[in-house]
């Protein structure tokens, strides 16, 4: 029997593919062993809609306390996998599933005056006061997956507190532009971390907060820097570690019950600077994405009510619903 020639492609680049995955919106039988799958990550979907969008992670460890399924690599690489061929043929809602973002950098654009009118109005009702202002502090979240950034700042939008994808700061510049927004400030900044419990993810933590710390020392010491109205800068900033916390890896009561999996060999030899005093990082990792949404939320929320002045907080929320109304009045009574 005379086998079928293998199809190729060629790509943008001239290289020549014997196989691809599926393109665009493309339909899909899925496998009958697929279906117990398809069914779970629904029911998951369904459970958690008010944490949308999820990652795939996210899905993957949600399953964990399903029948059936175990902690490993190809768990989750199956999930990624039924995942993609399923929102590509409408099995799953695109808007329900997060992956990490484009950057898009361009001049916002209108296609008449009437269109510009209407994006006017579109932001005159979603007119809001920064509610920090007038707090002792301002409070930020940094996170250190990406894809977690949605999800996380719909926990944090009603207090105004910005989520930052902490992912980039390997970046000298970035940790150095970070520090200086901080330090411009005339009230402290507190930050909130998130991040894997590993031994990389626990010495990004440290050098990062230890680099900007110290960069913001640097920025605010008496006559090195001054602001633009040439004021010396005053701002300071501290780090809190939300998670995931030797505590919350722990088994209930007294923990969350995360999945864990072993750590491997330092891949550079320095493993006592990798792993830090962390007994879990020596043994286990833990990701950030392994915890309940809905735990994630009262970390993240316990974490911001502990600062927070509610008084403060409400007088600016009154103002705002007060002053939102004269915003739209004004944009309506616009001629275009």
């Amino acid at each position: 029997m005379t086998r079928p020639k293998t199809k190729t492609k060629t790509g943008l680049t001239g290289t020549n593919y014997t196989a691809t995955r599926v393109r665009g919106l493309a339909p899909w039988r899925p496998q009958a062993k697929t279906a117990p799958l398809i069914a779970d990550i629904k029911d998951v979907l369904t459970t958690y809609r008010a944490y949308w969008p999820l990652t795939s992670r996210q899905i993957g460890y949600r399953l964990l306390s399903y029948p059936g399924y175990t902690k490993s690599d190809g768990h989750f690489e199956k999930v990624g996998e039924v995942l993609n061929r399923g929102r590509r043929s409408g099995v799953f809602r695109w808007e329900a599933i997060r992956d990490d973002g484009l950057s898009l950098g361009h001049d916002l654009t209108f296609d008449s005056p009437a269109d510009f009118h209407d994006y006017l109005n579109d932001r005159a009702n979603d007119y809001k006061r920064d509610r920090q202002e007038g707090q002792d502090q301002y409070l930020e979240i940094w996170v250190e997956a990406a894809g977690m950034v949605p999800q996380v700042a719909s926990f944090t939008e009603d207090f105004s507190v910005p989520v930052l994808s902490s992912s980039g700061f390997d970046s000298v510049t970035i940790k150095r532009e970070r520090a200086l927004t901080i330090a411009v400030r005339d009230v402290p900044t507190i930050i909130g971390l998130i991040g894997d419990h590993d031994q990389h993810g626990l010495a990004v933590i440290d050098s990062r907060s230890d680099d900007i710390e110290t960069f913001v020392v640097d920025f605010t010491e008496p006559g090195r820097f001054k602001g633009s109205d040439g004021s010396p800068l005053t701002g300071s900033v501290e780090f809190v570690w939300l998670a995931v916390k030797p505590e919350q890896i722990a088994a209930p009561p007294a923990g969350l019950g995360l999945p864990t999996a072993p750590t491997g060999p330092g891949k550079d030899g320095k493993e006592k600077q990798r792993m830090g005093d962390s007994e879990y990082a020596r043994t286990d990792t833990v990701q950030a994405e392994a915890i309940d949404p809905a735990d994630l939320r009262d970390i993240v929320r316990d974490f911001i009510t502990d600062y927070v002045d509610e008084d403060i907080r409400a007088n600016i929320i009154s103002d705002e619903e007060f002053e939102r109304d004269g915003v739209v009045e004004k944009v309506e009574a616009l001629s275009l």
